[in-house]
């Protein structure tokens, strides 16, 4: 497939839409100046690692997902905790993009197996990392990679480029320029000014349907110079990674309209000792390549080897598929206390939470089985660590959504459940629309925990009435030497 960038120049694109400096981040690493015995020793401990690694590689065998990650991942060089949700999210990318066209039937929808991501990291935490790993994955598979370096419309989709005749006796000609949508992987880094930036809704437009299934997922782009008949027109089958810093101010009418549908939102926040190691790491990868020659090799040839898995045919049973809607049902439990908006952007992306669930059990199944007859069978097991997985990015979405809707969340800092739960609930059942008083409130309590001795009571009662009207659920007026003060709900929620 012919590519816009490779056939027309979008030098004056990139002009006329120059990114002011202020929105660019900065994804190098910060200056810090090594003395000739540093670096020296950086490199001894960097070959010896490699060497190491690669000792175990050679012992390792795969079998499953996990072992396919645990046994690849130190040729990204990012070791540490806080890195392994984002690295087990992009082992899914990788490799539903290999098995991107193995379609399935999901409540009567037609899917592909591709899964993109959102991931959220300060400079110098290792975006780069990431960033190199799958460059060198994808093209190793020779298959087409991109970096889109501007977010003019014309540069994601392409255009139809026509050749005028010149002689009465020539035809013109149209020829179509593929967008870096055609691409089968694009890594969009410095993504915080396509997703902040008003100017760049025309991209997300065009980048939201080329993510939609393949096949549903049409881009056209009509020119007045060209015909119908020659008109742009074709289905991308991309897999896309955001790389960005950490996001603070994206409009609430973007986050909810279905951009972020698209994307497994990560957010990594890398302690320093971790944030320093994957710093070394970088500046100092080359010095593994000796040895990662060999792991990169079985890499590239594990990737190649799914490309050869097509059409396949899958099996799950109704008991197995059940263990998806429970865990759904758990996390919309969990969001109760979270506040409207983000229980509103549940509710939008429910059906997509269960499609990514299903698709990486999906992926697991295969990688995990030798497949024959092109039929693969989903058990309990691949679901259930798909879910461990999605569990380990959900909660700190969730979170972020509630920063990005500027919401202030229905379980104030500070709460306990034990206490606070256990006496907002007593307080409204029993004071809901009426006034009542620190001594009601202690024998109500005493008549529903009579094990606990009067000074626990009385000291979680203050201490609870203090909290609540802190945070502005309770009113506090009156005071009266035999009732203390006086209190009522107010009228916002909790």
């Amino acid at each position: 497939m012919t590519n816009f960038e490779d056939l027309y120049d979008v030098t004056e694109i990139d002009k006329a839409i120059e990114i002011p400096k202020s929105e660019i981040e900065d994804d190098g690493f910060e200056e810090i100046d090594y003395t000739q015995e540093e670096i020296d020793q950086f490199n001894a401990e960097r070959i010896a690692e490699a060497q190491k690694e690669l000792l175990i590689f050679n012992q390792a065998e795969f079998k499953n997902f996990d072992g396919i990650v645990k046994k690849y991942s130190p040729l990204i060089g990012l070791r540490g905790m806080s890195y392994e949700s984002a690295t087990k999210i992009l082992f899914y990318t990788i490799l539903g993009n290999q098995l991107k066209h193995n379609m399935f039937l999901f409540e009567n929808k037609m899917l592909d197996l591709r899964l993109s991501a959102l991931i959220q990291l300060k400079a110098g935490h290792g975006k780069k990392n990431y960033e190199t790993f799958i460059k060198r994955t994808i093209q190793g598979c020779g298959k087409t990679y991109q970096e889109p370096v501007s977010y003019h419309p014309e540069q994601f989709v392409g255009k139809v480029i026509v050749h005028e005749s010149k002689k009465k006796d020539e035809v013109t000609t149209y020829e179509p320029i593929i967008g870096t949508l055609g691409a089968d992987f694009l890594v969009i880094d410095e993504a915080h000014a396509l997703l902040t930036n008003p100017i760049n809704s025309t991209c997300l437009q065009y980048l939201r349907t080329a993510l939609d299934p393949i096949g549903s997922n049409t881009i056209e782009k009509k020119q007045v110079n060209v015909p119908d008949s020659w008109k742009l027109q074709y289905n991308p089958d991309c897999s896309v990674i955001l790389l960005t810093q950490p996001i603070t101010n994206i409009d609430e009418e973007l986050l909810v309209r279905g951009s972020f549908r698209r994307f497994v939102i990560l957010f990594i926040n890398v302690p320093e000792d971790e944030r320093l190691e994957a710093l070394k790491n970088t500046r100092f990868l080359t010095k593994k390549e000796d040895a990662y020659n060999k792991m990169w090799n079985e890499w590239i040839q594990f990737n190649k080897s799914l490309l050869e898995y097509k059409n396949l045919n899958y099996a799950c049973s109704q008991e197995d598929m059940k263990l998806i809607d429970e865990y759904i049902e758990k996390i919309r439990s969990s969001i109760i206390k979270s506040g409207q908006e983000v229980n509103e952007f549940y509710w939008t992306i429910l059906f997509t939470m269960k499609i990514n669930i299903f698709k990486m059990s999906i992926i697991r199944a295969i990688v995990s089985q030798h497949i024959k007859n092109n039929n693969v069978t989903i058990k309990s097991m691949h679901i259930q660590q798909a879910i461990f997985d999605w569990e380990a990015i959900w909660l700190p979405q969730v979170q972020w959504i509630a920063r990005q809707l500027k919401i202030q969340s229905l379980t104030p800092i500070g709460w306990n459940e034990a206490l606070h739960g256990f006496m907002w609930t007593l307080i409204n059942s029993l004071y809901k629309d009426k006034e009542f008083t620190s001594i009601q409130l202690i024998e109500a309590y005493k008549k529903e925990n009579k094990s606990k001795s009067e000074n626990v009571i009385r000291n979680n009662v203050y201490r609870a009435l203090q909290d609540f009207t802190k945070w502005g659920n309770l009113r506090k007026f009156g005071v009266s030497k035999k009732t203390g003060y006086s209190y009522s709900i107010q009228s916002k929620d909790k």
